[in-house]
């Protein structure tokens, strides 16, 4: 999407779509990668060993990531509303 509204802009007759799309998407997105998250954890073998936790860092981090991809989802949704 990044290309595509700074290099294709000449090619995209509706940017305010494409942005909003990305808002909604990210949003769709979030549940998904949460439940893959928590099959990641809790779908281990022996969930109290040191073997999981490469697994449970790995769901850390995308936790985090969350933060960013919630503020940046909804600043492509605010922006793109029809003001009135």
């Amino acid at each position: 999407m990044l290309f595509a509204l700074s290099r294709g802009a000449r090619w995209i007759r509706r940017p305010r779509l494409a942005t909003r799309s990305l808002g909604v998407l990210v949003f769709a997105s979030l549940p998904v990668t949460g439940g893959l998250g928590l099959l990641m954890t809790f779908g281990m073998e022996s969930p109290n060993t040191l073997q999981g936790l490469p697994a449970v860092l790995a769901n850390l981090v995308t936790s985090a990531m969350w933060g960013i991809q919630i503020y940046c989802a909804t600043r492509c949704v605010r922006m793109t509303r029809a003001s009135g």
